[in-house]
């Protein structure tokens, strides 16, 4: 999912573009990642790929080199996409909401029932998101990542949006994920999809 601009000229990703967006809720804050860019791979292991690997530390491009060089925390999440399968962002995708978190040992499969079976859905019925994407990554603190694709940044603050999140079974997994990272944030994209 997201990763150095290489990646992209190295095999591996998907016809589609990449995106980059930054962070429209309140002022930027590293915790709160206040830019991402997206990728679409073929597969996560596209990252361990020796065409991949070839291009990354001292051989970053100059481009690279000099957003990296300013970057305080960087992060990578590569990710298989698990619902709907194999959705690419849709074109005229001007926001993303990101939730990027992890659960409890133990309660995965209570929270993906309810993430695939009632969350997911009532998020994409919401007026104005376009596309929404679960994920799930081999190895990292956060493994879960689900993408909405959003008309603009205005969606996720609609009376729409809040009650599909606001259902009881919602309230049971925010208790169950209370002691987890969570990070819930969207962003308005500044190179196009």
């Amino acid at each position: 999912m997201s990763r150095s601009g290489q990646c992209a000229a190295r095999g591996g990703q998907r016809s589609e573009p990449r995106r980059r967006l930054h962070s429209f809720d309140g002022p930027p804050c590293i915790a709160h990642c206040p830019h991402v860019a997206t990728y679409e791979l073929e597969r996560p292991e596209v990252l361990e790929a020796a065409a991949f690997l070839a291009r990354v530390g001292d051989d970053f491009s100059p481009w690279s080199k000099r957003c990296l060089g300013r970057a305080l925390l960087f992060r990578r999440r590569a990710c298989a996409q698990i619902l709907p399968g194999d959705a690419f962002p849709p074109a005229g995708s001007r926001a993303l909401f990101l939730a990027c978190g992890d659960v409890p040992a133990g309660h995965e499969v209570g929270f993906n029932r309810w993430y695939d079976e009632e969350h997911v859905p009532l998020l994409a019925r919401v007026p104005g998101v376009l596309c929404a994407r679960r994920f799930r990554a081999r190895s990292a603190t956060l493994r879960y990542v689900a993408l909405y694709d959003l008309a603009d940044e205005s969606v996720s603050r609609a009376r729409e949006w809040q009650a599909a999140r606001e259902t009881e079974w919602a309230r049971r997994i925010d208790r169950l994920t209370e002691s987890c990272k969570w990070i819930l944030r969207t962003y308005r994209a500044y190179a196009p999809a």
